[in-house]
């Protein structure tokens, strides 16, 4: 099967819903993930810290107008569901064993679907015998509205905001969304990594503590990064 042929296939496996999909000598699993880590978040404005037993308040007055034309764009970021509970998959051979050498699959910025790195995890796969995990960072991916990706929608927002910041050069539709949240509040770019951070360990440790119903406890794990990831 050529690389054409096999990405169209992948693609299509991947995005058919079901949450198990046959490949042949791999498959495809889908899980659901609920982040535990979505309060340090910034939307409100008194936070808890439980470990230090700490109470804070924040100040939001270095927050701005800049870059809020559009409501849906503006949203809180703690109240951004999709960032809160959404879908994980797993590619592994198929087997019949439970799982104990991961790969993690780590996107680059601003990516809003899985497509192209699909033949890369497989290939990983095929020649590592590993299960990869291709696991999105947070507000990326299936963690973003779908109206961020909504085509007709970020054009119009882009020419919105191309005519308030006339200095802005080469904004398009494509990077709209998260350059409007982004100019809006520049801080959004370490919270979400920050996330994702604890994200992360909060997977290991579930899965650590055999809580995860294809990974074995004793399993090991390598990361492979693209870009931002």
């Amino acid at each position: 099967m050529d690389y054409s042929t096999q990405y169209t296939y992948l693609k299509k496996a991947f995005s058919s819903g079901e949450p198990r999909n046959d490949l042949g000598n791999e498959e495809i699993l889908k899980f659901e993930f609920n982040s535990d880590s979505y309060p340090i978040l910034p939307g409100v404005d008194h936070y808890h810290c439980v470990h230090h037993s700490l109470d804070i308040d924040i100040d939001n007055t270095f927050f701005n107008d800049i870059g809020s034309i559009e409501e849906p764009i503006h949203v809180l970021d703690i109240k951004v569901e999709e960032n809160r509970k959404f879908e994980y998959f797993i590619l592994k051979p198929k087997d019949g064993k439970k799982i104990k050498n991961i790969t993690f699959l780590v996107h680059g910025f601003n990516e809003k679907n899985w497509d192209k790195y699909l033949p890369w995890g497989q290939a990983i796969c095929e020649r590592t015998h590993n299960a990869i995990i291709f696991f999105p960072i947070a507000f990326h991916m299936q963690r973003a509205p779908l109206q961020w990706s909504d085509k007709r929608k970020m054009f119009e927002l882009s020419e919105k905001r191309k005519a308030k910041y006339p200095e802005i050069i080469h904004s398009t539709l494509s990077n709209a969304a998260i350059s409007m949240r982004l100019h809006y509040m520049p801080q959004r770019f370490i919270w979400s990594g920050l996330q994702t951070y604890y994200d992360f360990i909060q997977f290991l440790e579930q899965c650590k503590s055999g809580k995860h119903e294809m990974i074995d406890p004793d399993f090991k794990f390598n990361i492979f990064a693209y870009s931002i990831g």
